[in-house]
C-alpha cells in the first residue's frame, strides 16, 4: 500500500476523513514512530554507531553517596576499588591488605587511574578501561577494531590463557564483558 491509501484508511478509523483533527504531518510521523517501534521489537531494524575510543565521560565518584550528586546527563564512572564492608575506597590491592580489611599478598600491576581516558594515556597501566555500549544496547552483531573483525570472548578463556592479561598491551584481538548486566565491555589486549 502507498501513503495515501493508508491515510485514507487511518482517517477512516479515526473518524477524521476531512482531516479537521489531525493533520497529515502529525499522522505520517505518529505512522513512521510506530512502524520502527514494531520493527525493532520483532528485530528486523538493526543499529550501526561506531563507538569512540577512548570512551567520553564525564564525571568519576568513588563512594555510592557520590552517585545522586553527579550529573544525570553523561557517563559517569566509578573509579578505584570500593569495599562496601569498610566503606573504603582503595587504590591498590596492597592498602585493603595493609589495614587488615583482606587477606592475601596480592599485587597490583603498573599505574592506578582515576578517569578512564587516563588508562590510554598511560604507558604502563594497571587494568583495562571499560568502553560504553549505547544506552539501548541489546547485542552485538559486528564489531571491528580498525575494520579488521575482532570476536567476542569470555573473560574466563582470557584468564586461563594469559596470567597477565590486565596489562598486556598492543592490537586488540577481542574483546569481553565482565558479567551479562553490565553496559560496558573491554578490549583484550588494551590497545
Amino acid at each position: 500500500m502507498n501513503w495515501s491509501d493508508l491515510k485514507t484508511r487511518i482517517r477512516r478509523f479515526l473518524r477524521d476523513p476531512d482531516g479537521n483533527i489531525w493533520d497529515d504531518a502529525t499522522l505520517l510521523r505518529l505512522y513512521n514512530d510506530e512502524q520502527s517501534d514494531i520493527c525493532m521489537k520483532a528485530g528486523l531494524l538493526e543499529r550501526i554507531q561506531a563507538l569512540r575510543v577512548p570512551p567520553m565521560y564525564q564525571q568519576s565518584y568513588q563512594w555510592d553517596w557520590e552517585w545522586p550528586y553527579t550529573e544525570s546527563t553523561g557517563k559517569r564512572y566509578q573509579c578505584h576499588r570500593y569495599h562496601q564492608q569498610s566503606d573504603m575506597v582503595f587504590v591498590f590491592l596492597w592498602e585493603s591488605q595493609e589495614l587488615g580489611y583482606t587477606t592475601g599478598s596480592e599485587s597490583d600491576y603498573g599505574d592506578q587511574w582515576t578517569h578512564p581516558w587516563e588508562a590510554w594515556h598511560s604507558l604502563k597501566y594497571g587494568c583495562p578501561a571499560p568502553i560504553w555500549f549505547p544506552y539501548d544496547f541489546r547485542n552485538a552483531r559486528y564489531v571491528a577494531w580498525d575494520r579488521d573483525p575482532i570476536e567476542g570472548a569470555s573473560l574466563k578463556d582470557i584468564q586461563s590463557q594469559d596470567p597477565s592479561w590486565q596489562v598486556r598491551q598492543g592490537t586488540p584481538q577481542c574483546y569481553f564483558r565482565i558479567d551479562g548486566l553490565s553496559n560496558e565491555f573491554y578490549l583484550y589486549p588494551h590497545a
